[in-house]
């Protein structure tokens, strides 16, 4: 079983995640895209360089394709994830094709979200409002309002709500993949 956990940057995700790995009885092997793939980069990626930004987008790209593979060897993922594009979307879909997924909008009023992004100082402003439509547009299995919801809370009812979803099925065959 894979659950995907796909909001806007700043959206509570990671927070999300950390708490179903601590309650969860199985073992779900946790999988952020920004701690993998940025914690992959080089100390010298300028993220502002449009010519580093190349660099960054094809190793998001390549760690999305790549989970395909973990997902054939590994019973138990959880990706944090920002699934903003129809190209990010794509991949996911082909990566998680023949397994159970439970797709998970975590959200919150984009009014919170640019407050959380604000206080943060790895976030450039106005990146979570650039990925809010896209992302809120998408059919989930289950969505969590981490504004309503503790991080813990959200877990446990994803956790209680957890079962095979159809979302990710059902944009495959929207998007004729």
């Amino acid at each position: 079983m894979v659950i995907i956990l796909n909001g806007t940057s700043s959206s509570g995700k990671s927070s999300i995640l950390e708490k179903i790995c601590d309650f969860s009885d199985d073992l779900y092997s946790p999988f952020s895209s920004d701690k993998i793939v940025c914690g992959s980069l080089s100390h010298k990626i300028d993220f502002e360089n449009s010519e580093d930004f190349k660099i960054i987008d094809a190793s998001y790209s390549a760690f999305r394709k790549s989970l395909g593979v973990f997902a054939s060897h590994i019973p138990y993922i959880i990706l944090d994830d920002v699934i903003w594009k129809s190209e990010s979307l794509h991949e996911i879909i082909e990566s998680f094709k023949t397994v159970d997924c439970f797709f998970v909008h975590v959200t919150a009023p984009i009014n919170i979200i640019e407050k959380r992004e604000q206080a943060r100082t790895d976030r450039k402003p106005g990146t979570a409002r650039s990925q809010y439509d896209f992302i809120s547009h998408l059919s989930y299995d289950f969505v969590v309002d981490s504004s309503q919801q503790t991080p813990s809370e959200a877990a446990q009812s994803i956790l209680q709500n957890l079962k095979p979803g159809n979302a990710i099925k059902n944009l495959a065959q929207t998007m004729a993949l």
